[in-house]
C-alpha cells in the first residue's frame, strides 16, 4: 500500500485554489492537512502503485494545482500484488 506525503501548491487565484481545493478534499484516498499560504499538506494512501499512480496524474492535471512536491514515499510490499512482489524480490 503506497502512502505518498505531498506537499500540494495551488493557484494563487481565490476561485481556482477554492475549487481545486474542494476536489482535494472530495477524494476519498487524499487527506488533506494544514493549508500555509497557497501550500496544503496532503497524505495519498492507496491500495496498490497503479491507483497510486493514477492519484499523481490526476492531481497533476486538476485545475488550480500549480504544483505537487513529493516530501514522502512508502512503498511496502503487499501480498498478492505481483508488480510489488517483483519488485522487492531482489
Amino acid at each position: 500500500m503506497p502512502i505518498t506525503g505531498l506537499v500540494i501548491t495551488l493557484a494563487g487565484d481565490g476561485q481556482t485554489a477554492g475549487q481545486a481545493r474542494t476536489a482535494l478534499a472530495a477524494n476519498r484516498s487524499l487527506v488533506l492537512g494544514e493549508a500555509f499560504g497557497s501550500r496544503v499538506a496532503g497524505v495519498l494512501d492507496t491500495p496498490n502503485e497503479s491507483e497510486n499512480r493514477r492519484h499523481w496524474e490526476w492531481l497533476n492535471s486538476l485545475a488550480g494545482v500549480v504544483f505537487v512536491d513529493v516530501v514522502y514515499i512508502a512503498l511496502d510490499p503487499v501480498d498478492g500484488d505481483p508488480a510489488m512482489t517483483a519488485a522487492y524480490s531482489d
